[in-house]
């Protein structure tokens, strides 16, 4: 096994090695017995979606995902178009940016450009000027 011994030697795989010793009847254990794979992850010092990609290779049903956070999306819309920024919204709903973003799009409100970046023009074609005289 020259690449583990090559691994060892450049300090780089201390991590690698760690995840291809992890015991794995003790991982689909905790997983069993209610812990997420972020809190199975944070025990092992190793990234949740290595606990992921462990637990499927195994053949471990897997629950499903956390229910999605009900918000008031008709407030949403209201303070938003109301002038409000969608970090203000998130942090005023104890939700994240994304959260926010994503139900103010499935209400069909057009988001404005962030601060900062640059703003997308109108595409022009050729040939409309004579339209327009």
């Amino acid at each position: 096994m020259f690449w583990v011994r090559a691994l060892r030697r450049t300090g780089y795989g201390e991590l690698i090695l760690k995840h291809l010793t992890l015991d794995k009847a003790l991982v689909v254990e905790c997983y069993r017995n209610g812990l997420s794979c972020a809190a199975i992850g944070r025990r092992f010092a190793c990234s949740w979606i290595s606990i992921y990609r462990l637990l499927v290779s195994e053949g471990v049903e897997l629950r499903p995902a956390a229910p999605k956070k009900n918000l008031d999306t008709a407030a949403l819309v209201k303070d938003y178009l109301n002038g409000s920024s969608t970090y203000t919204l998130a942090r005023q709903h104890k939700c994240s940016y994304q959260t926010c973003r994503r139900h103010l799009i499935a209400a069909g409100v057009a988001l404005r450009p962030r601060k900062g970046w640059p703003v997308k023009q109108q595409a022009t074609t050729k040939g409309n000027s004579d339209a327009a005289a």
